[in-house]
């Protein structure tokens, strides 16, 4: 990396916060973190990796010229819990492109899940609370990664098919923007049962919908959500 003077260096918080004090301090010129959100909240670790990226995590934010939240919550988070000075921290939102309001389905309705399938974005407690409700007539579509945690995947299968939901439930996998933009286009209901999020993109795609959504309120969930629409 050629760097001039007077450059500043940003660095994505998901490499930000596990790189070694050692390496940051090499790099000559401001850096800057962008932190989604804390890397130690991430559902499923051990309390000792845990541990290990928090502190890895409040080391590299100690050296960062500038921090950027996502959210409002994430930048209280940084400054209560990691020790990061309140002035250093500036919050940027991810924009959100206007869009027409969605059609919907035209059929029984389609409730759609938006996210990688990993243990934080919780589709496990979505499927469960679905197969209390066999009685109604509903479609579930899950948009994302189904590589990202194979053996969240391979439980949440095991789930669908022991509650005799594999006929209403699609896994899509990753999807393209077009595919994406169609996926929204032909819901009717939006749902998110994450257990964490620093801002929650798919939620805002959802808003400018205009598609209904319910969602838990974890991390800066119930920020990005105004009651209105939830």
């Amino acid at each position: 990396m050629l760097l001039q003077k007077g450059d500043a260096v940003l660095i994505d918080g998901l490499a930000f916060g596990a790189l070694p004090a050692a390496a940051l301090r090499r790099i000559d010129a401001p850096l800057i973190a962008l932190c989604h959100h804390p890397l130690c909240l991430e559902t499923g670790l051990s309390p000792e990796h845990a541990a290990r990226l928090r502190d890895s995590e409040m080391r590299a934010l100690a050296l960062a010229a500038r921090v950027i939240a996502t959210s409002p919550h994430t930048g209280a988070l940084l400054a209560q819990e990691f020790a990061v000075p309140p002035e250093k921290i500036a919050v940027a939102p991810p924009g959100v492109d206007p869009a027409p309001r969605a059609k919907g389905s035209g059929g029984p309705t389609t409730v759609l899940a938006v996210g990688a399938i990993i243990p934080r974005k919780a589709f496990v407690i979505l499927v469960e609370a679905l197969s209390q409700l066999a009685d109604l007539d509903w479609r579930l579509r899950i948009v994302g990664s189904t590589s990202a945690s194979p053996p969240t995947v391979a439980a949440l299968r095991a789930l669908i098919s022991a509650t005799g939901l594999r006929p209403r439930i699609e896994l899509t996998g990753e999807l393209g923007p077009e595919g994406l933009w169609a996926a929204f286009d032909e819901a009717d209901l939006f749902v998110s049962a994450s257990l964490y999020e620093g801002y929650g993109m798919a939620l805002a795609q959802a808003v400018a919908r205009g598609l209904p959504i319910v969602a838990t309120t974890g991390g800066a969930a119930a920020d990005t959500v105004p009651d209105a629409a939830a």
